[in-house]
């Protein structure tokens, strides 16, 4: 009798749990479900796995060579260059944003660090009290949207995507000079 009662137990708590997986049949518990349930999720974990692998084999080893190459002072001076070529993206993201305190901000960090921080190489504005501002193109167009991974770019949403398409094609271009303005350090 006790042998059959521990199956019966195991397969009562395996079915009480896929219960809990199903899709829900109430309206507002459906609705709530397709509000949480993402569709990309299976896409986002290879695009994971993905992007884990290209670290682990190219980015990371090229990353460790950097670090060994150019000393601290050069590599901030690098990483101040290019948050500088990303300001005039900001200003006009945080304009369009209607963020106009933010705007003013970053277009005076981008005249101070390109003039006295000799060509944007070092960061006078943080300095003196002008902290640096975030918004991206992603931002302005849809300022709370569902998180995707976009291969070897990381996790984005898809305004943010075709945003992040639009500031690339503008730089290949030649029209606006910009980077990903999200601060990763």
């Amino acid at each position: 009798m006790k042998r059959a009662v521990l199956p019966a137990l195991l397969l009562a708590a395996m079915a009480f749990v896929a219960g809990c997986a199903s899709v829900p049949r109430e309206p507002a518990a459906r609705a709530q479900f397709e509000a949480d349930h993402d569709p990309l999720e299976p896409l986002n974990r290879k695009t994971f796995a993905l992007n884990e692998s290209v670290d682990r084999i190219l980015i990371k080893p090229l990353a460790k060579a950097y670090r060994a190459v150019l000393p601290q002072d050069a590599r901030e001076a690098v990483r101040h260059f290019l948050d500088n070529l990303g300001e005039p993206l900001v200003f006009m993201n945080t304009i369009l944003q209607g963020r106009f305190s933010s705007a003013e901000t970053s277009g005076c960090r981008f005249v101070v660090n390109c003039t006295l921080g000799v060509g944007g190489l070092g960061d006078v504005a943080s300095k003196n009290g002008l902290p640096r501002q975030v918004g991206d193109f992603g931002q302005t167009l849809c300022p709370r949207a569902r998180i995707s991974s976009c291969r070897s770019l990381g996790p984005r949403t898809p305004a943010t995507a075709s945003a992040r398409a639009s500031t690339c094609t503008s730089i290949l271009s030649g029209t606006s000079p910009g980077r990903r303005t999200t601060d990763r350090r």
